[in-house]
């Protein structure tokens, strides 16, 4: 639905005026992904009272998934829009709560259609559905590079586990 729960029972329900589709946390920073109208950015202010919302960021396509790497960097899936790099601490915000400098947001594997995102270090996994997973060097995040792509079959999500890197695919994990 429209809410996230904060708390104990319906008293933490939260109205975020969307349908979040994808939820990430670091320390005091709440992202959800709310599908077409992009991302939603939350703070905890104090673990007494509910997250208070900053702002909100439209993006091209449907935010598929979320991944936080700390507070100020934030790795984005959007569909058939490709994948983007948010640098939180560079966004510049009106005074509607709507970011102003979309040119700080970099736009990656923009030919490519990404339902997840898995991010270690300086390397990103995109999660591809048919075309399996593509592999980018972020260690500049700036100007992510493509390492190639791997068609390892129908390709639903992955995690880093240790040096390994686990995909949930048609066929298995």
């Amino acid at each position: 639905g429209e809410d996230f729960f904060w708390g104990r029972g319906v008293e933490g329900e939260i109205d975020v005026n969307a349908v979040p589709s994808s939820i990430a946390l670091s320390n005091r920073t709440i992202v959800l992904g709310v599908g077409q109208l992009g991302i939603q950015i939350w703070q905890i202010e104090s673990f007494d009272a509910g997250p208070v919302f900053y702002y909100s960021i439209d993006l091209n396509g449907t935010v598929q998934s979320v991944k936080l790497i700390d507070e100020n960097n934030l790795y984005v899936s959007s569909g058939s829009y490709g994948a983007f790099y948010i640098p939180l601490d560079a966004m510049e915000v009106d005074t509607a709560n709507n970011v102003i400098n979309h040119d700080a947001i970099i736009h990656f594997a923009e030919d490519l259609t990404v339902d997840h995102i898995s991010v270690k270090g300086n390397i990103a996994a995109l999660s591809l559905g048919s075309k399996g997973i593509a592999l980018y060097d972020v260690t500049d995040p700036l100007q992510p590079i493509e390492k190639g792509i791997f068609d390892i079959g129908y390709t639903y999500k992955s995690q880093f586990w240790g040096e390994k890197l686990l995909v949930c695919t048609r066929e298995g994990l």
